[in-house]
């Protein structure tokens, strides 16, 4: 590497003011350049001056507290994402992401939109040394909230088609769904798509993640808005850090899957001939508050293909009695799931993926043919669970 000899000519350095030794001043001041050099690249190393194709030097110039300008069009030296590092006399040296490159044919000067690292600010003064990095990591560059965001497994921060900071706000509650929409007219619509990941932070309740549940789409107002799942509250607040992931399970996702389950926890007495709603007693799983024992049934929240799944088990009934246990979506019955032979103990269960719209409801029935009374049993007599439903979320509707 460039910084190999460095501590050989330190060395030398040393040696030419050891005691009984003849300091040559002209070696001393050659060895201390060749330090300076190797530091230099050091300093330098994964940055480039800024330097047009003719390898030409590139004045700086400043616009705004978020941007600078350099002469002429220079968009295919500048690309949304880099790094710039200057200096100034107010604050020293500072950092920045690069979010927006624009050429102003008018006054012969390309903009750029700069993202100060650990809160970095323009001053409206003149701008030295200014570099750039395409590097993920060029020396010096120091951390931030910003580039942890960045760095962190399958999160991408939320921008528009041109590399701008897009920012959220709350809109509506209905939990667990919260409407948000972008806090400009911008469209976003092809940035992020349903069923992505999403990660935001507010004031009340620090990091909230949760799943984009609706199709973005440009409201009357021209902003993007979308509907995100979760079970933290999304608080009527300011939003900060808005980030989105493609990844099913991107760095530091805690939500849990979207799904419920029901069960009974004591046995039920099913008339013969008799359709009977079964009488469920208890929800083990339901983190989002899809499942009612006062209603007996799921509520799904959102669009989406769903796996329905269910075990019961049915005794005190005859081999030759038909069996019927099935699902009731909206009051009708789902067809595939329903008729079983009849024994004198009956365990059985199966599952299905279905389509559902936000807002289906779920029940369950039960028939038998026997001439008496059966009777539905809650676990087996090894203690394991029979008769239970669990309605677990799969992802968007299939076509």
């Amino acid at each position: 590497m460039a910084n190999s000899n460095i501590g050989q000519i330190l060395k030398n350095v040393v040696l030419d003011f050891t005691p009984g030794t003849k300091a040559k001043a002209d070696e001393v001041n050659k060895n201390f350049d060749e330090v300076q050099k190797h530091v230099d690249t050091i300093l330098s190393l994964g940055w480039h001056r800024f330097v047009d194709t003719a390898g030409s030097e590139l004045a700086a110039s400043y616009e705004a507290s978020n941007k600078i300008s350099v002469p002429d069009d220079q968009t295919t030296i500048f690309t949304r994402g880099m790094y710039i590092r200057i200096e100034q006399n107010t604050g020293g040296t500072k950092h920045f992401i690069l979010r927006k490159v624009e050429y102003d044919s008018a006054n012969s000067k390309t903009n750029l939109t700069l993202d100060g690292v650990l809160g970095a600010v323009l001053a409206n003064e003149s701008i030295d040394n200014p570099v750039y990095s395409t590097g993920q990591n060029p020396y010096g560059l120091p951390d931030s909230k910003e580039r942890q965001l960045e760095r962190a497994k399958g999160w991408s921060r939320l921008t528009d088609n041109e590399g701008n900071l897009v920012d959220v706000q709350f809109v509506s509650s209905n939990a667990p769904k919260y409407k948000v929409e972008t806090t400009t007219s911008v469209d976003i619509t092809d940035v992020i798509s349903l069923d992505m990941k999403f990660r935001l932070e507010q004031s009340t309740g620090g990091t909230k993640y949760g799943t984009i549940v609706t199709s973005p789409t440009v409201n009357g107002n021209g902003r993007t808005e979308f509907e995100i799942l979760s079970t933290s509250t999304i608080a009527n607040e300011t939003i900060n850090n808005s980030v989105y992931s493609t990844s099913s399970t991107p760095h530091g996702w805690n939500e849990p899957t979207l799904g419920a389950d029901l069960e009974i926890t004591s046995t039920k007495s099913i008339s013969a001939s008799t359709v009977t709603t079964v009488d469920w007693d208890n929800s083990t799983f339901d983190p989002y508050g899809i499942a009612s024992t006062a209603n007996d049934e799921f509520t799904v929240p959102i669009d989406g293909n769903y796996t329905l799944s269910f075990g019961f088990g049915l005794e005190d009934i005859g081999q030759e009695s038909r069996v019927i246990f099935r699902p009731l979506i909206n009051g009708s019955t789902f067809n595939g799931m329903e008729t079983f032979r009849g024994f004198d103990a009956v365990a059985n269960g199966t599952s299905r993926d279905v389509n559902l719209n936000a807002g289906d409801k779920i029940k369950f029935e039960v028939f038998h043919t026997d001439s008496d009374a059966a009777t539905l049993v809650n676990q087996s007599s090894n203690g394991n669970r029979e008769t239970f439903a669990t309605v677990v979320y799969r992802g968007p509707i299939f076509i």
